[in-house]
This record gives C-alpha cells, sequence and structure tokens, in this order.
C-alpha cells in the first residue's frame, strides 16, 4: 500500500500499485511468500496487520520490517532537538517501532517464529544530503511547503558548516510463518 506520488512513481517503473492502506487493502484471495513494510510499520495498526498477515501469508512464507533510524542520532544535539520541537510535537508519530517487544511478541503469537538482524552503519554526509533525507520521514513530510522551508533553514543553521557524522543500526525483523 502507498499513497498517490509513491504509486505514480513505481507505475512509472512498471511496478504493479494498489493504493490504499494495508488495513484496507483487499487481498482478494491471494496469498504470498514475502510481505515487507520498508520503514513503514508504523503507519499500520499492529494488532490488525498482524491478523492480515496471517490470513495472506502462505506457511512457510515470510514478513519482514525494515527500519532506519540511524539518522535521528543526531536530534539529540540540543540546538538541533531544540528547533524540531519548534516545529513538530514530541508525541507527532506514532513510536511503534518494529523492534519493539510487543511487535516480536504479537508475530510470535501468531505463529511466526521472529529474529532480528542488526546492520550497524557509520555514514558521512553533507549538511545538505542529510536535509534531504531527514524531509524523507513522516514528520517532516506532513509539514506544509512553508514549514518545511523554515524548518529545513534553521536546521541548518544549527548544525552549522558540517559534515554530519550519521550512526545507526537499521534493523530488519524476520518473521517466518511456522502455522
Amino acid at each position: 500500500a502507498c499513497d498517490v506520488h509513491m504509486a505514480t512513481i513505481a507505475r512509472r517503473k512498471h511496478v504493479v500499485v494498489e493504493p490504499g492502506t494495508f488495513e484496507e487493502w483487499e487481498p482478494r484471495g491471494r496469498m504470498f511468500d514475502l510481505v515487507t513494510f520498508a520503514r513503514s510499520w508504523h503507519w499500520v495498526e499492529p494488532v490488525a496487520a498482524i491478523a492480515k498477515l496471517t490470513q495472506i501469508v502462505v506457511p512457510g512464507g515470510h514478513v519482514v520490517l525494515m527500519t532506519h533510524e540511524a539518522s535521528w542520532s543526531l536530534f539529540a544535539h540540543e540546538p538541533v532537538k531544540s528547533v524540531v520541537e519548534q516545529y513538530v510535537r514530541r508525541d507527532d508519530t506514532p513510536r511503534r517501532r518494529p523492534t519493539d517487544d510487543r511487535t516480536v511478541g504479537l508475530f510470535a503469537d501468531a505463529g511466526f517464529d521472529v529474529r532480528v538482524e542488526e546492520f550497524p552503519t557509520t555514514t558521512v554526509v553533507g549538511v545538505d544530503e542529510w536535509l534531504d533525507s531527514m524531509f524523507t520521514y513522516s514528520r517532516f513530510l506532513v509539514l506544509d511547503d512553508e514549514r518545511k522551508a523554515a524548518l529545513r533553514r534553521d536546521l541548518a543553521e544549527a548544525i552549522g558548516a558540517g559534515p554530519v557524522t550519521v550512526e545507526g543500526t537499521p534493523r530488519a525483523v524476520i518473521a517466518h510463518r511456522t502455522r
């Protein structure tokens, strides 16, 4: 499931797209060997999503939840944190992380064997590249254009000349359906 803009891009690349939310999406009796959520699990209601996954993932199939939270490490830096808090609330997006114990437990209870793979990374990027990446995150995408521009300007000022060291641990939750 995706939004209209993402669907347009995917269709240009000859990808079959069925826009909508995962909860609203109708599988029409189809079953899948693999279902992935690439940095999107926080958009679904976990209990409803897992119930649907048990219906559409074949026994022996997999669900993979991918997350990448590395870029957020700079937000612990007080000047950056202060700027962000002027534009977005602390509770602006759900805090459902694919790797949290609740999510892993829900999959296990639904008949999945779950493992979490971690991929520690360190990357050095320029300020503009870091800002470009930040404005792909949900909490900034939902801002109107004027607020986005002001936030970008204020973040660039708070960060300074750079470069920016981005450290983090992207994770993949791999749930294998056993029953």
